[in-house]
């Protein structure tokens, strides 16, 4: 019997491709719903950048601050107002 090889850890961009991936080929969603999801996740990346997290330790407190983030931009009025934002405390 082989011994497994450990797998590289993948990165941000890899899980979200993935992610991504999956929610149009496998679960069929349309092109504008996937590329909301791409939209927030970028978006997402580049918070966990700015705070130099790794996605796979990223901790309640840090999604919550990212939503509130995400709440107060004035790019998103859609989520400004409450619409669709729930935090799981």
């Amino acid at each position: 019997m082989s011994a497994r090889r450990p797998r590289a850890p993948e990165t941000f961009e890899q899980l979200v491709l993935g992610f991504l991936t999956d929610l149009e080929q496998e679960r069929g969603l349309a092109r504008n719903t996937v590329n909301a999801y791409r939209s927030d996740l970028v978006q997402f990346g580049a918070f966990l950048a700015d705070h130099r997290r790794d996605v796979l330790a990223v901790e309640h407190a840090e999604l919550a601050a990212f939503l509130e983030e995400l709440a107060n931009s004035p790019s998103r009025g859609w989520l400004s107002n409450g619409a669709g934002m729930t935090v799981i405390d």
